[in-house]
């Protein structure tokens, strides 16, 4: 079995050269859309977006989701994220309430 990264990577070139074709005959169109291209064109575009994002989320925890360090990571997403992905403080979750409770 090839390694996750790796199909990744090919899935995304896969749809950018989908994208690339489209763009080809859209061209040849007269730049006009249908609305069956514009669909394809945004199922492309969001797939893309997200392998890119996966893969760079895979290389900033510095291994593969397959080696066990995207559980990793999720534990730590519990802790030190936002309800958005953002990472904050573990202050930013205090909202007040510890000083409640110390009168």
């Amino acid at each position: 079995m090839k390694d996750l990264y790796n199909d990744l990577h090919g899935a995304c070139e896969a749809m950018s050269r989908e994208l690339g074709e489209m763009v080809d005959k859209i061209e040849q169109n007269g730049w006009k859309m249908s609305g069956s291209d514009l669909e394809m064109m945004d199922k492309l575009t969001h797939g893309i977006k997200s392998v890119k994002t996966t893969m760079a989320m895979m290389d900033a925890e510095g291994g593969s989701f397959d080696d066990g360090s995207y559980a990793r990571g999720r534990r730590s997403y519990a802790r030190g994220r936002d309800s958005m992905g953002r990472y904050t403080s573990r202050r930013a979750y205090d909202d007040g309430m510890r000083d409640d409770y110390r009168a």
